[in-house]
C-alpha cells in the first residue's frame, strides 16, 4: 500500500467513523499484515503447545504430538470465529474495552509476566546446580519484566507493529521447524523411550 492510499484509507476510516457518530482520538499504526500477526500472536496456539512439547513427547510420541498440534490449532479456528463475529457485531461500540476485559487484558500480563519469571530462575538452575531459587527472586524478576513490558507501551508503542511481525515470523518459523522434525519421526517410526 502506497503513501498515499494510506492517507486516503485513514480519511475514509475517519468520515465512516464521524458518520456513526465517534471521533478518532488515537493514531493508527497497525496496518493489516501488523494486525494479522497481533491476531496470531495473541492466540498464542503454537507458543502454548511448544512450551509443554515435552510432556506431550513423553507421553503420546511424535504422532500424538502432531495431531495435538492441528486439533489444537483447529480449536483455536473456531474461538478466533467467535471474537471475530462479536467484534463485527460490535465494531466501534467499545464493548470489548469493558471492565472484564480490561481486568481480563491485567490478569493475563500478571500471569505471563509471572510464568516468564519463573522460567528464567529455572534457566538459572538448570545452568548452576547448586544456586536455590527463592521467592524473593522470583518477585523482583516479575516486577522488572512488568516495567519493562509498561515501559515498552508507553515510550516506544510505534514500534509494537514492527514487534508484532517479527514474533509472527519466529513463531512460524520454530512451528515449521519443530513440525518437520516430528514428521521426520513419525515417518521412522521414532517413539521416545518410556522411563520405568
Amino acid at each position: 500500500m502506497t503513501q498515499t492510499e494510506q492517507v486516503e484509507e485513514t480519511r475514509r476510516e475517519s468520515l465512516e467513523l464521524a458518520a456513526l457518530g465517534y471521533k478518532q482520538a488515537m493514531p493508527r499504526r497497525f496496518s493489516l499484515w501488523s494486525l494479522a500477526a497481533l491476531a496470531f500472536d495473541l492466540t498464542c496456539t503454537w507458543l502454548g503447545v511448544g512450551s509443554s512439547l515435552g510432556i506431550s513427547l513423553t507421553e503420546a510420541s511424535a504422532a500424538g504430538t502432531l495431531w495435538t498440534i492441528v486439533v489444537a490449532g483447529c480449536m483455536t479456528m473456531v474461538i478466533a470465529a467467535g471474537m471475530a463475529e462479536l467484534a463485527s457485531a460490535y465494531p466501534v461500540a467499545g464493548a470489548q474495552n469493558g471492565w472484564i476485559s480490561i481486568i481480563g487484558w491485567w490478569l493475563g500480563a500478571a500471569s505471563v509476566a509471572n510464568f516468564i519469571s519463573a522460567m528464567i530462575l529455572e534457566i538459572v538452575q538448570v545452568w548452576y546446580p547448586e544456586f536455590e531459587v527463592q521467592h524473593w527472586q522470583q518477585y523482583l524478576i516479575y516486577v522488572g519484566i512488568t516495567w519493562i513490558a509498561v515501559g515498552i507501551n508507553v515510550f516506544a508503542s510505534r514500534w509494537i507493529p514492527l514487534f508484532n511481525k517479527m514474533i509472527f515470523v519466529l513463531a512460524v518459523l520454530t512451528l515449521t521447524g519443530t513440525m518437520l522434525a516430528l514428521f521426520t519421526l513419525c515417518r521412522n517410526g521414532y517413539q521416545y523411550p518410556r522411563q520405568s
